[in-house]
């Protein structure tokens, strides 16, 4: 991924609703299969309770 990519994907995640600065913990997106960006969820993470 070039650094241009890396922007791009950056901002797409912002104007989709993810957290434009870090919040002190890294989350892993990837993208799903309708191409959205959506938070990597790992085993033994509780639930989101939103």
């Amino acid at each position: 991924m070039t650094q241009e990519e890396w922007q791009q994907s950056l901002s797409e995640w912002e104007d989709e609703g993810g957290s434009p600065s870090p919040t002190g913990e890294f989350v892993e997106v990837e993208r799903d299969s309708n191409g959205n960006w959506v938070e990597k969820k790992n085993d033994g993470d509780l639930p989101d309770s939103s």
